[in-house]
């Protein structure tokens, strides 16, 4: 991100003013393969854009790819012309095979839309420092060592290759590794996981 000390006193106040009337963004969707809630892009954008406004403030998102990642800037802007941006907050999509003999494998426009909407919930909540309640499945509260479980970007590729699958399905993949839920992943076992839930889906192709 570029250098804070760059902004002068209009957008700086507005954006402080902004965060000062910000409350908890309430979670509006769920996945119940996962047991997990959470706060939608749509839902973020509907609770901030009037307060953003009242601030004289907006806020817009770009996407672009790297290599076989997708990111996604976030850019807030004040109605006297100064902008203040993030870095770029990237992605992998899932590659799903296509040819089961060659195991060839391709990113479907489906997965790149997936990624690019991960990619702004998360850039948009951090950027602006929301309060979105994410759950982090106990491991705080139970004191549990977590350095050894997958990162959140890892997570969510699970979940989005999962999503298409029947629950009870994911959850006996989980069971076979002596996981109860996919936020315990540990990232030893990641890979294996991840490719028996691939070949899961194949099969129903």
């Amino acid at each position: 991100m570029e250098d804070f000390k760059d902004y002068n006193s209009q957008l700086t106040p507005a954006l402080i003013k902004f965060n000062s009337s910000m409350e908890k963004i309430l979670k509006n969707a769920n996945n119940p393969m996962f047991k997990n809630n959470y706060a939608t892009v749509d839902q973020i954008i509907e609770v901030i854009r009037p307060i953003l406004a009242k601030n004289d403030l907006a806020i817009m998102q770009f996407p672009k790819n790297e290599g076989d990642k997708i990111g996604v800037k976030t850019v807030l802007i004040h109605s006297s012309g100064e902008t203040m941006e993030s870095d770029y907050f990237f992605v992998q999509p899932v590659a799903q095979i296509v040819n089961k003999e060659t195991k060839e494998k391709i990113v479907t426009p489906q997965s790149v839309g997936s990624a690019i909407t991960y990619a702004r919930r998360y850039s948009l909540t951090s950027f602006l420092c929301l309060n979105t309640g994410e759950d982090d499945d106990g491991n705080k509260s139970s004191g549990r060592n977590v350095i050894d479980t997958i990162s959140k970007d890892k997570l969510e590729i699970f979940r989005n290759i999962g999503e298409t699958k029947e629950v009870e399905e994911v959850k006996g993949l989980l069971r076979k590794y002596g996981y109860s839920s996919s936020s315990k992943i540990k990232i030893k076992d990641y890979a294996a996981i991840v490719e028996e839930l691939k070949d899961l889906k194949d099969k129903e192709k």
